[in-house]
């Protein structure tokens, strides 16, 4: 508890006092002094008893209109003081906002609580302009007492946590053939006919059906007994596999590949949690699995997901070993050469062996092909229904189509989902007509996987620069008849 200048002022009436008391020497001037003093002491002692009732009694709440936000978006923070009874202390109360959020004016993050009152409250906003998790961190608490002489600052009470989100791309397709497609995901659903929530049809009544199935209007309307079925809901584990090889570094800077598959195993992990499906995650690097997730419902794996997709990266590609004849070697060969200095404790092992090794962090290194592995892996997870969900690029097309096979034969649905190479190069609008046959030629490969029983295939990409290139062929038949 520290004394305000009203506080010295009066003492110094006091002094002033005192010493008018020596020059004067009159003895029952100094009665002033005493007066003055005593009042001090005794609102001191008040004040004491009124700050540490305050400060029991106090109670200080955050609310936040929403727990994820995009970057330089808007998060509204409400915050509220209350205490059970009026005191004679007057409550400031000031907000910390995030140190990387935006500043906000101290006034726009201060609440009073003045004396006579029991609750106030205060809202303002807050933006941020880099990604992560951050926190409105305790608040400044003030006290000072009814006449202004004692106050005290502290700082207790509630934190609050939101999630900055990176934008996503702009324009975004999802579809097939340059159509837009409605709903990624699809319904929970297992197609059953039974006891369930969702209407499937009416039927006619048969030995064995219950009175309770029985729909007694289409009974009436029909003249014969119906029942009426629903839709079984069934739980459901889903397998999200996303490949962030180095291929998927193609396009702008928030532009890539990575980022397009990045914006829609965000959309299937918020479905996933909707539904209360089990969730796994498997990261696919050039040189094996990044991360192996096992699927749980619970809130705080939902969160874990997200946190690492949105920090996914492309790894590096296997480092080669440069020679007179080629400027690249094949992995194989670096791979046999890392190997056979590992055991080479030579100064110059130890000076190359760095330029061998990647520099991507692995959960396990698979010398075949990752991507394939991943699948296996989610398949011994399996329990009950199943869906198989992957992110990858077209460049290695029958990598691609064994991968769906394989996790056809466990899944009861597989959801491929193809970034086209075409669509992200820089210099595809530069020569539209071999950007059209880039893109239908794509357009084959998508449509051979989604023939796949079991398998549905879709683009995502950049919506612009496909449409650039369809309304391009589209109008090349008239640009013709015109020359």
């Amino acid at each position: 508890m520290y004394p305000t200048r009203r506080y010295w002022a009066i003492a110094g009436l006091g002094a002033f006092f005192l010493l008018f008391t020596l020059l004067i020497d009159r003895p029952l001037a100094l009665g002033g002094t005493v007066a003055i003093g005593v009042v001090l002491l005794v609102s001191q002692a008040l004040t004491v008893g009124s700050f540490t009732r305050a400060e029991r009694e106090l109670t200080v709440e955050y609310t936040l209109s929403q727990s994820r936000v995009a970057i330089n978006n808007t998060i509204f923070v409400t915050m509220r003081a209350s205490q059970p009874a009026t005191t004679d202390v007057d409550v400031t109360v000031t907000a910390q906002p995030p140190v990387a959020a935006h500043s906000v004016p101290q006034a726009e993050r201060q609440l009073r609580l003045p004396v006579g009152e029991t609750s106030a409250t205060k809202s303002f906003e807050l933006e941020a302009p880099i990604a992560g998790r951050l926190e409105v961190g305790e608040p400044i608490i003030q006290f000072t007492d009814h006449q202004g002489l004692f106050t005290e600052t502290f700082v207790r009470g509630p934190t609050a946590t939101f999630t900055v989100e990176p934008r996503g791309p702009n324009d975004m397709h999802v579809g097939q053939a340059g159509e837009q497609m409605l709903a990624a995901y699809g319904e929970h659903q297992t197609n059953r006919s039974g006891s369930g929530l969702t209407p499937a049809g009416l039927r006619q009544y048969v030995p064995g059906d219950t009175l309770n199935q029985i729909d007694w209007k289409a009974t009436a309307r029909q003249a014969t007994p119906y029942v009426r079925e629903f839709e079984v809901e069934a739980d459901r584990t889903t397998h999200l596999i996303v490949d962030h090889r180095a291929a998927m570094d193609i396009g702008p800077a928030g532009q890539t590949m990575l980022d397009f598959a990045r914006e829609v195993a965000l959309g299937i992990v918020q479905s996933a949690q909707k539904n209360n499906d089990a969730l796994s995650l498997y990261c696919v690097g050039d040189l094996g699995l990044t991360t192996t997730v096992l699927p749980r419902t619970t809130a705080a794996r939902f969160r874990q997901i997200r946190g690492i997709l949105h920090e996914l990266t492309p790894t590096a590609p296997e480092t080669s070993v440069p020679n007179t004849q080629s400027s690249t070697a094949h992995p194989s060969v670096t791979r046999i050469a890392a190997q056979r200095l590992t055991t080479d404790q030579s100064a110059f092992a130890a000076r190359i062996r760095p330029f061998l090794t990647a520099s991507d962090v692995y959960v396990e290194h698979i010398q075949d092909d990752p991507l394939l592995e991943a699948v296996r892996r989610a398949q011994l997870q399996e329990s009950g229904s199943s869906w198989t969900i992957l992110l990858t690029d077209d460049t290695d097309r029958d990598r691609v189509r064994e991968t769906a096979r394989t996790a056809a034969k466990y899944s009861d649905n597989v959801l491929v989902f193809l970034t086209p190479t075409v669509l992200f190069k820089t210099d595809t609008l530069a020569d539209l007509d071999t950007a059209y046959r880039q893109y239908v030629d794509f357009e084959k490969f998508r449509r051979s996987l989604h023939s796949l029983s079991c398998v549905a295939a879709f683009e995502v990409g950049p919506g612009d620069h496909l449409e650039t290139i369809l309304t391009h062929q589209r109008m090349r038949p008239q640009q013709e008849s015109e020359q």
